[in-house]
């Protein structure tokens, strides 16, 4: 981890927007201690990072707002992304909400790490009805532990995997 914080990654993410690192394919940034700030301001230059194929951003703070934020920019600018691990944020519902709005976008996309975000329930269902909408078709690896889902959530996520042919890892 450098402890970037928002601040120093903002100032990254203005060279990012410079339009200087779109060849970068992999951005590791776990336990960097970044905020919504800072995911606001990756969501703004995520255009300018049309190669990306993994965004792991684990154990910071980006909350719903910021997830939001990179959900939305993903879908629209990241046709290549393959793993996607926001685990550990507090996303929340809304959070996962926005992701599951991003799904159909990210057709590519064989990772998700959303464990410990205080999905609930309703994050369940959300991410249930993406996948159980064929969103999802390469997806390999899903990971929701720690979420408190539910029964209901359960059951239907159980239903929403069936439209996942190549998962080999769920937790």
């Amino acid at each position: 981890s450098l402890q970037l914080g928002d601040r120093r990654f903002e100032d990254l993410c203005e060279v990012f927007m410079q339009g200087r690192l779109q060849w970068l394919e992999r951005l590791y940034l776990a336990h960097n201690n970044l905020g919504t700030p800072g995911a606001l301001a990756l969501a703004q230059s995520l255009p300018k990072l049309p190669n990306l194929k993994v965004l792991n951003l684990p154990e910071n703070a980006i909350r719903a707002p910021g997830a939001e934020a990179l959900a939305k920019a993903l879908a629209q600018g990241t046709p290549l992304l393959e793993q996607l691990v926001l685990a550990g944020n507090g996303i929340g519902v809304t959070g996962a909400q926005a992701v599951a709005q991003a799904m159909p976008q990210l057709r590519r996309l064989q990772d998700l790490h959303l464990s410990r975000n205080l999905l609930g329930t309703q994050g369940a269902l959300a991410l249930a009805r993406a996948l159980h909408s064929g969103h999802g078709p390469a997806l390999e690896w899903l990971s929701l532990s720690e979420n408190s889902v539910g029964d209901v959530g359960l059951q239907a996520l159980a239903v929403g995997l069936k439209r996942t042919p190549h998962l080999e890892w769920l937790d």
